[in-house]
């Protein structure tokens, strides 16, 4: 094993020199709460519940960047590193999760007793190395906020091995019930604060005794003390997750997307094809952190690989589901692959494709083919099957490699992002991102080729996609930056993809961009045009509380509105009570506007809301500002 964690490292070692990508920037690099410089307990509680999503905590992960902070600043090598090194202690773990699987699969099934220690030993080794080095997990390693996955999983992989060490024993008799209870309980209570992810632990494990114990102890019978925990941990949690998602799905605090869940199920059938593909078949060219070029299916044949898709993942479990008795380990790899995608994959509106979200799953596929080729009962010659391992091994160390070192300069990634995908428009964005921070280290000739390139794959971009907003938002924050003439096509472009789309959360964020950039004035005037576009957006049903916040801000810097500008924050407040920025810059324009009564009862709501003290700097800074009944004193907290 020790090798098998040394080659993984060796591996991904290119990697770590590159830089912050994507959500890096906005989970990370701009948001100052986890830039934690001293052990001040406010910091750190601060920096814990600092996500930037209201409704999810994840407040270990958040920590984690904190400590990644205090420790070594923004030196993304560092960060990279930490997550190299839990995804190598992950590995350590799933070792002993498939030594004690592979323990309880020999006691439970009498055909597997024949098999050998070494061969078992061999396969928990090759599984294992298969895993660490596996290419469509990279993304969990080297794009660094997605720690949230690989260390949500550190749990919930504990969490199993805990399981199945206790369940040997309840399958003996020997006791081991409470055991098994506290291991799905606390690990995925635990995991839960760090992603999401966690919450699917206690499904791995039923699909552990739905593949292979059934239920059962050693004398055949079916145990009704693991019924009723199942129906606690699995029936129960199912119904009020589905009468949240009721309540939550199509509201003000929803993800606005451009799909419908029906269009979303059915994309993801096909997603889940590639996934497999990407897993079992990972080719560098086909990988990437960017695949919003996959086109969403409208409908069963459109595209015809839909039904397609549908058909096979259905023929795929069915064929699991026959052989169960006969290849227990065939079939747990199926149903674990379904399992974690159960939440990324089905009517939650998240986004369609990310690779990362294989972390977990990428074990049952490996562990069904692993089934296969040496367990059940496997090819005959245990020498050929070592030599596919090994062959099988080399080759994924070899796509990683070469992945790594793509991911260990950030211009050569965004090239190569672009490369692969060429009508993938983040793909082309993150190539203008990254020739922005070119030009920024250039000057003269060299920075303005690099301004025009980059404004040449944001007009690439712009035209990739019927709906998103964001490249003509950089568009024209690149002319504010290069002191060029906004152009009205750009906005003509805003204008038509708002009219024809719901507010999407990508474009509540651009306009909210822009309203930043005209406010600290590094942009070119344009009021009236963003005035329209707010305009637009506005005339559609649902508006998120985020789009209305940002409506507020240029009411109350822009059009000089302050009745509007009260008006919106306080609707966003009514959705939202907790949300303490849009309260605090509603306390800030009413104290610019003098109504020095309405700030202090809404300072006393924002003390209220306060949780361990986390923004009492603020509050003690605004309570001044009221107290010196002057704008002077809230201009700091100009948004």
């Amino acid at each position: 094993m020790t090798v098998v964690l040394g080659l993984t490292a060796v591996v991904y070692f290119p990697g770590l020199s590159g830089g912050f990508i994507f959500d890096d920037f906005s989970i990370i690099v701009e948001h100052k709460p986890i830039h934690v410089d001293s052990l001040q307990l406010d910091k750190w509680l601060q920096a814990a519940f600092s996500y930037p999503s209201h409704h999810q905590g994840r407040m270990l992960t958040m920590l984690s960047f904190a400590w990644n902070y205090y420790l070594t600043g923004l030196d993304p090598y560092w960060m990279k590193f930490t997550n190299l090194c839990i995804h190598l202690f992950n590995g350590v773990l799933l070792f002993f999760v498939l030594r004690t699987l592979f323990d309880l699969w020999r006691r439970t099934i009498s055909s597997a007793a024949v098999v050998g220690n070494a061969r078992i030993a061999w396969a928990t080794l090759a599984l294992c190395a298969a895993w660490l080095i596996l290419p469509v997990n990279l993304t969990a390693v080297l794009y660094v906020s997605q720690r949230m996955e690989s260390l949500s999983n550190t749990f919930v992989l504990l969490g199993l091995y805990v399981y199945l060490v206790s369940r040997i024993r309840h399958w003996q008799g020997q006791g081991g019930y409470i055991a098994m209870i506290c291991s799905l309980v606390f690990c995925t209570g635990v995991g839960m604060f760090v992603k999401e992810s966690a919450l699917l632990l206690p499904l791995y494990a039923a699909c552990v005794e739905i593949a292979i114990t059934k239920l059962r102890t050693a004398d055949g019978r079916r145990s009704r003390e693991l019924v009723w925990l199942y129906v606690a941990l699995l029936v129960v949690p199912a119904v009020l997750g589905i009468l949240w998602f009721l309540s939550w799905v199509g509201g003000p605090t929803t993800y606005p997307r451009s799909f419908t869940v029906v269009e979303r199920l059915m994309t993801e059938a096909r997603v889940l094809i590639f996934y497999i593909i990407w897993t079992l078949v990972p080719l560098l060219d086909s990988l990437s952190l960017f695949h919003d070029d996959i086109v969403v299916s409208r409908g069963l044949f459109a595209p015809p690989t839909t039904v397609a898709a549908i058909i096979g993942l259905a023929s795929l479990v069915l064929i699991a589901l026959g052989l169960c008795r006969r290849r227990p380990l065939f079939a747990l790899g199926i149903f674990w692959f379904f399992a974690g995608h159960v939440l990324t994959a089905s009517v939650v509106p998240l986004e369609l494709v990310f690779e990362h979200r294989n972390y977990f799953p990428s074990i049952g596929l490996l562990l069904a083919v692993g089934s296969v080729l040496a367990l059940e009962p496997g090819l005959e010659s245990s020498l050929v099957s070592r030599v596919i391992s090994v062959l099988v091994i080399v080759f994924f160390a070899s796509q990683t490699a070469l992945a790594a070192r793509e991911w260990s300069d950030p211009q050569r990634l965004a090239v190569a992002f672009a490369t692969k995908h060429p009508n993938s428009p983040r793909a082309q964005q993150e190539y203008g991102r990254a020739l922005l921070r070119k030009a920024g280290e250039s000057s003269g000739d060299i920075a303005l080729r690099h301004y025009r390139d980059m404004r040449r794959a944001l007009e690439i971009a712009s035209n990739l996609t019927p709906h998103d907003i964001s490249s003509e938002t950089m568009l024209i924050i690149l002319a504010g930056r290069t002191n060029e003439s906004v152009e009205e096509r750009w906005w003509a472009s805003i204008k038509e993809k708002l009219s024809h789309s719901k507010p999407l959360y990508v474009n509540i964020a651009s306009l909210s961009k822009l309203v930043n950039c005209q406010i600290i004035e590094a942009c070119p005037p344009q009021l009236d045009h963003l005035a329209q576009a707010f305009f637009i957006i506005l005339g559609h049903p649902h508006s998120p509380p985020k789009l209305l916040a940002s409506y507020a801000r240029f009411a109350a810097y822009q059009l000089n509105d302050p009745p509007l500008a009260e008006r919106m924050y306080r609707e966003v407040l009514e959705f939202e009570p907790s949300y303490t920025g849009v309260r605090t810059e509603l306390i800030v324009h009413l104290i610019r506007q003098g109504h020095l009564e309405s700030a202090q009862s809404e300072l006393e709501t924002l003390r209220r809301h306060d949780r361990f003290g986390m923004i009492e700097e603020t509050i003690q800074a605004l309570e001044r500002a009221v107290e010196s009944a002057g704008s002077a004193g809230a201009a700091s907290f100009m948004p």
